[in-house]
């Protein structure tokens, strides 16, 4: 679990940094650029941890987790995903 923390760190910082940039430069408003680059942070770091402990928790549970967490991580990492950008950029914006 620690290793995958330590991925979806370093694939969140980078991925959100080069939005970042890009962003920055492109829009030239900060406020965006900051709501956009945290959400996007906040989402890999969710979908990263959510598509691990899912599986291990199935499989606890004598579920296969291959079938089960296609479907049903996909959904949910969308709907968070969308949770966390709409409620960041409210307290941001």
């Amino acid at each position: 679990m620690l290793k995958e923390i330590v991925v979806a760190l370093i694939n969140a910082s980078i991925i959100s940094l080069i939005v970042f940039v890009f962003n920055f430069f492109l829009l030239g408003n900060p406020r965006i650029t900051v709501a956009v680059s945290l959400s996007l942070f906040s989402v890999v770091m969710f979908a990263s941890i959510f598509g691990t402990v899912v599986p291990m928790f199935l499989d606890k549970f004598k579920s296969d987790p291959a079938l089960a967490t296609g479907p049903f991580i996909t959904i949910t990492n969308d709907i968070i995903g969308m949770v966390i950008y709409m409620t960041i950029c409210s307290f941001l914006m």
